[in-house]
């Protein structure tokens, strides 16, 4: 994964498993992340693939903003 403008590297996994008739999703590794971002309950994380540049973008808005969300290369 590339590092943030801030040089901080963030690494996630995504997994998921079959569970009774649907599946389950987690994404782990996201603690550090969310602290450091001072993310809260009600926050909205988006995860977009750049596929020319070949990198994984990371936004976010916090519940209160109006503003476009910020964007962290991950």
């Amino acid at each position: 994964m590339d590092a943030s403008p801030k040089g901080k590297e963030w690494i996630f996994q995504f997994r998921f498993w079959p569970n009774n008739n649907s599946k389950m999703y987690v994404l782990e590794g996201v603690t550090p992340c969310i602290q450091s971002m001072q993310l809260q309950a009600g926050d909205i994380v988006t995860f977009s693939l750049l596929e020319l540049e070949g990198r994984l973008v990371m936004g976010f808005r916090k519940a209160s903003s109006v503003m476009p969300s910020d964007q962290v290369i991950v």
